[in-house]
């Protein structure tokens, strides 16, 4: 993390460069130029800090920013998660003062993200919270009510079920789900052959979904484990329809997308 800035040498006296973390009242570094060498490193990140980064060789500048490397670990985490949140950078001196904050989020992308379709007798196998013996069933806020799902019609009880997961991240996943369904079922060429809709003879809907997530412990750091099924409407069953999947880490750019696309229904299905 680097926080540049220009300085007067005969105005900007007594420069100090000091760096907070979130709401805490004490730096969490600081350097005064005048001094050198003399830095503090606060005890949060002292154990990932690396003293011998500078940016360039000007004596004002150089220790200006912060690089932490993760220590020698055999494991997967070797970054304290907890280190993600706002960082501060605060410039003053005698004269004036200035400051610039960003945001530092350490995540884990998913050890496994599948998205499977099964047959009405296919068998689910729900994950299993093998990091941890303490286990929390969390739901998402906008989930469907049991209720409503006692409320299905028989009919769509037989249709199939698909289901996504994501296996370990950090911080808490967000899953969805949508249906790319086909205006029409098939259309036939002059050879007999089916000819799949068009991408813009697809309409998009977006059911209502239940996600479930366990929160697991590893290496002292908290993973989670999401997942949902749903079960597939028979009317909505037609050749060309694509089911996706579509998996974000929250305050980070890592978006993942499973797609099944249904060739052919089985003849059970369509009954």
């Amino acid at each position: 993390m680097d926080c540049d800035y220009q300085y007067d040498p005969d105005e900007d006296i007594k420069l100090v460069v000091r760096w907070f973390y979130n709401d805490w009242p004490e730096p969490i570094y600081q350097w005064i130029p005048e001094s050198d060498n003399n830095r503090y490193i606060g005890k949060s990140i002292r154990k990932y800090f690396d003293m011998n980064f500078q940016i360039g060789d000007d004596s004002f500048t150089k220790y200006r920013a912060i690089r932490l490397m993760p220590p020698p670990s055999p494991s997967l985490l070797s970054f304290g998660l907890e280190l993600s949140g706002n960082y501060t950078c605060v410039i003053s001196s005698i004269m004036s003062q200035d400051s610039r904050q960003g945001q530092l989020v350490f995540y884990v992308p998913p050890e496994k993200f599948e998205f499977n379709i099964f047959s009405n007798g296919g068998q689910l196998n729900l994950p299993t919270n093998d990091l941890s013996t303490n286990t929390n069933l969390q739901n998402n806020d906008n989930n469907v009510d049991d209720d409503d799902n006692d409320n299905d019609n028989d009919d769509d009880n037989d249709g199939p079920m698909v289901r996504c997961s994501a296996h370990n991240v950090f911080p808490k996943p967000v899953l969805s789900f949508s249906e790319l369904i086909a205006s029409d079922s098939m259309m036939m060429v002059n050879n007999h052959q089916p000819s799949y809709p068009q991408q813009s003879q697809m309409k998009q809907s977006f059911p209502m979904i239940n996600v479930i997530t366990i929160m697991n412990e590893s290496d002292h750091h908290q993973l989670y484990t999401s997942w949902f099924e749903y079960r597939l409407k028979i009317d909505s069953i037609k050749v060309g329809t694509i089911y996706e999947c579509r998996l974000e880490i929250p305050t980070t750019n890592y978006i993942r997308k499973k797609r099944i696309k249904l060739i052919y229904p089985s003849s059970k299905s369509m009954e």
